[in-house]
């Protein structure tokens, strides 16, 4: 009888572990709402003691886990929430975040999936998809995504921004300024846009919309050594080197440790030819990252140009050491080469170079230029052509099929030639009276 009357009394104690776990949930995104990461974990951790099938404890968790940085963590944890809830479309969302953040793009792609699937309407799902696609290198799929994006809310500058990314990668530079223009109306304080905007201008040529884009980001962060670093290669690229000097010099005083803003004041100082000053730079660069073979080779030349033969030979062996299966380094060693005049020796690295990179014009025009000194005209005359069949508008490169014609007695071709690459604007240098 007494048994019987017990199995009548609610079990309070159930009730109360539960009331207790949501306590602590709630305690634990309180603390995560506030940056205390380790005290949410702490508090999720204990409302799934209490409740081991509270599923918003687990999401909870994965999120801090996440925020921490610990991504297997989290994991584990979203994927305990997505067990215990199949259609919470969030839980799917943050996973394909996390392993973004793996870059494991695949699996995020299919969780984003999911998560579109379940909750169509979810703006940031194809944010986040259009993202992973974007990683992939998939980027008819990103603009589709961040398309829809803008479709759902045409106030997300983020969207616009992504699909401006993608139409660039995808060689479509006017779609991509009119997308970036598009963010910074809507949100005239992204920086990170400004700076993609000046490249797309760059590559169209109009380097003052470039320029005013790169100050506009310098204005909006200060204190950013890259932005310096960008707009001081773009004063370089205008043959505004003191300008360029200046802004190189900021971004090494906001970051002593950047060996890019010193290659590009010791690439500044070398267009002023003040080859000392130059040597210097490029061996602040060197000393911060020593593998870096474009280093050496860049120095190398500074200290060809400053008569010292034998640190400028130690710098472009030490870039082949470094990268031997660079085709760049060989064709920069082959032309350090050529100002010796030891034609030998170039055309061995230029073939090098070729024969790395198979489809590299510059070292078809630098093998025929060897070809062209050492009098084997034909040769000179196979490798321009191969040079104009893969930068066609290359004038340089007629120049010099043109003279190896003269060379050959061939005027009509040699007059052909002359012509294209005037036509494309190329005019040899006049040559010094010795």
């Amino acid at each position: 009888m007494v048994s019987l009357l017990l199995s009548l009394v609610p079990d309070t104690s159930l009730a109360s572990d539960e009331k207790a776990a949501m306590e602590a949930v709630e305690r634990g995104n309180a603390s995560l709402k506030n940056g205390q990461v380790d005290a949410a974990i702490i508090a999720f951790t204990d409302a799934i003691r209490l409740k081991p099938t509270c599923a918003d404890a687990y999401y909870g968790r994965g999120d801090a886990y996440r925020t921490k940085g610990d991504l297997d963590k989290a994991i584990a944890d979203l994927t305990s929430t997505i067990r215990l809830n199949v259609k919470d479309a969030s839980a799917y969302g943050i996973r394909g975040t996390v392993y973004e953040l793996k870059g494991d793009f695949d699996r995020a792609i299919v969780d984003y999936t999911e998560a579109i699937r379940l909750d169509p309407s979810w703006v940031n799902g194809y944010w986040n998809r259009g993202q992973a696609y974007l990683e992939k290198g998939d980027y008819t799929r990103a603009i589709a995504d961040f398309t829809e994006a803008i479709r759902l809310n045409p106030k997300d500058a983020d969207a616009y921004h992504g699909r401006g990314v993608a139409f660039k990668k995808m060689g479509e530079v006017g779609k991509a300024i009119a997308d970036f223009t598009e963010a910074l109306r809507i949100n005239p304080k992204m920086p990170d846009t400004c700076v993609a905007r000046a490249f797309a201008y760059e590559e169209k040529g109009d380097l003052d919309k470039s320029m005013a884009d790169f100050t506009e980001a310098i204005r909006l962060v200060p204190t950013e050594t890259q932005f310096y670093y960008n707009r001081g290669y773009t004063y370089l690229q205008r043959g505004q080197v003191d300008k360029s000097l200046a802004d190189f010099a900021e971004a090494i005083r906001f970051d002593p440790k950047n060996s890019n803003a010193y290659f590009g004041h010791g690439q500044a100082c070398a267009q002023k030819g003040d080859w000392d000053k130059a040597i210097a730079s490029y061996t602040e660069a060197i000393r911060i990252k020593p593998a870096f073979a474009d280093l050496y080779l860049d120095r190398g030349a500074a200290y060809f140009e400053a008569g010292n033969l034998d640190k400028a030979t130690d710098d472009y062996f030490e870039a082949v050491r470094l990268a031997p299966k660079d085709a760049s380094v060989y064709y920069g060693r082959s032309q350090f080469y050529m100002k010796l005049r030891d034609w030998d020796k170039a055309l061995l690295d230029v073939e090098e170079a070729i024969r790395l990179n198979p489809n590299f014009a510059d070292a078809y025009g630098v093998r025929g230029a060897i070809y062209m000194a050492k009098g084997d005209w034909d040769k000179a005359i196979a490798d321009c052509t191969e040079e104009i069949r893969l930068n066609p508008k290359r004038g340089m490169a007629y120049y010099g099929r043109g003279l190896a014609y003269k060379n050959k007695g061939e005027k009509a071709k040699a007059d052909a030639d002359f012509a294209e690459a005037k036509k494309l604007g190329y005019q040899p240098k006049k040559l010094k009276k010795e």
